[in-house]
């Protein structure tokens, strides 16, 4: 494995796995449900902006270990248009 691969330090864990459990009560699974599931449309970055931090995310927070990423530039996207 080469230098640049990511490695993650704890390649079995899954937070949505405590969905379930006494970890989390019904105000963090709004939370958490509401960041995976109504993600913000872009309203502040132009289009080739929003393609420029997506590349910037996945080189500083890669998620190969995912079939699905999950949404970083939206977020930032709707705090800078607040």
């Amino acid at each position: 494995m080469s230098s640049h691969e990511f490695q993650t330090l704890y390649p079995d864990y899954d937070v949505l796995d405590k969905w379930q459990s006494p970890s989390w009560n019904a105000q963090t699974r709004a939370v958490v449900g509401k960041r995976l599931h109504d993600v913000p449309q872009r309203r502040c970055f132009t289009a080739l902006q929003w393609t420029t931090l997506e590349a910037v995310c996945d080189r500083v927070i890669p998620q190969p270990e995912r079939s699905e990423r999950v949404a970083i530039v939206p977020w930032i996207d709707a705090r800078l248009y607040k």
